[in-house]
């Protein structure tokens, strides 16, 4: 009871004392704190009381301050530049745009775009086969490559060599056991060329090409004869202008080839309607007729009509893939929306597609 009466007496001024410093450095530190003062270095600028107040009213109980950031500063003349950090760069600076841009247009051709990963495998593993003299593993191979985006310098050599592959593989009398594109056929009693050639879907022209025959007209029964199982198709590339023959994933042959002006060629799939040798023609625009035979007949001498089925072809007609006689064509879009092809290449593929059978896409 002593020590209590003895606190309660002498204590009261010291604690007084302390609680009137303690609040009176609570009041300043608070004082400051809502009013911050701007020097010259400082990246934020002051805030009035009004605009303090206006704050708290729209942030609600305690308010939100707005805070101003500067702009860092930009080298604008050669004394400026002098007098910068040599550290750092006196041409480009923190939020200033370049004083001027100029637009470059650059086009890059899919060509020339880096080949997938895949395809390059399947190339290597293609090549790595032929060199081996496995043709049918190096056909694979090279298809699958071409059909992974195999692009540039190396799809032509894939090309080249899948041409390759079919010369021994396709048109040869050649038959390599577990060519599943390929097969021998026994002429039957009352079989014709014909008749076997449609039950194959290839040009009778083809089948006695494959097994040199001499006299189409005579064909003994039992008579073995080399057969290819079709069709074979067309698959034209507009951007790059080239016709390539596929029998189902395997190109067989690459031809360049000249194409519609302003976009003429539609796109899409077109089933082979009719096959002309020496054929006549009008011109659409001028009227004239061009006999069969005629040097001037600028379609040649191989006519390839085409029947519209999807994309922008469906239902079209009067299209068709045929000669020229104008060579600087292809390659070029200089035609009425028809494919034109040299007169030997044109010649070639018109032993391969057949009426109804193949189809020709236009992509």
């Amino acid at each position: 009871m002593a020590l209590l009466r003895m606190t309660r007496v002498g204590s009261w001024p010291v604690l007084v004392g302390v609680g009137v410093v303690a609040a009176s450095a609570w009041g300043f530190y608070a004082w400051r704190f809502a009013n911050p003062v701007a020097s010259d270095g400082d990246e934020f600028a002051a805030v009035s009381s009004h605009e303090n107040d206006a704050s708290t009213e729209r942030g609600g109980e305690g308010g939100v301050i707005p805070l101003r950031a500067t702009r860092p500063k930009t080298v604008t003349n050669e004394s400026q530049r002098e007098s910068a950090d040599p550290e750092l760069s006196t041409f480009v600076t923190a939020n200033a745009p370049p004083e001027s841009a100029q637009e470059v247009e650059i086009t890059i051709r899919p060509d020339y775009l880096p080949a997938p990963a895949p395809a390059l495998d399947a190339f290597e593993t293609g090549r790595s086969s032929l060199s081996r003299g496995d043709l049918l593993d190096a056909r694979f191979a090279l298809s699958q490559a071409l059909d992974q985006g195999l692009g540039g310098g190396d799809a032509t050599t894939a090309r080249e060599e899948l041409e390759r592959i079919a010369d021994a593989l396709f048109f040869s009398r050649t038959v390599v056991p577990g060519d599943p594109m390929t097969s021998v056929h026994v002429v039957a009693s009352r079989e014709s060329l014909n008749v076997i050639a449609n039950r194959h879907k290839i040009t009778t022209s083809l089948l006695i090409s494959i097994n040199g025959i001499l006299d189409p007209n005579r064909i003994q029964v039992g008579t073995r004869l080399k057969v290819i199982h079709g069709p074979f198709d067309a698959v034209i590339s507009k951007t790059q202008h080239r016709l390539d023959i596929t029998l189902g994933e395997v190109c067989v042959r690459s031809f360049h080839v000249g194409l519609g002006t302003n976009g003429g060629t539609p796109l899409g799939t077109w089933t082979v309607r009719d096959k002309l040798e020496n054929p006549q023609w009008t011109d659409p625009e001028t009227g004239r007729l061009y006999l069969a035979d005629d040097p001037e007949n600028p379609i040649g001498e191989r006519w390839i009509g085409l029947l519209g089925t999807t994309g922008e072809a469906v239902g079209r007609t009067g299209f068709g893939i045929h000669g020229t006689i104008d060579p600087t064509s292809i390659g070029e879009n200089m035609s009425m929306g028809c494919i034109r092809m040299l007169p030997e290449d044109v010649a070639a593929i018109y032993d391969l597609l057949v009426n109804r059978y193949s189809r020709v896409i236009i992509r």
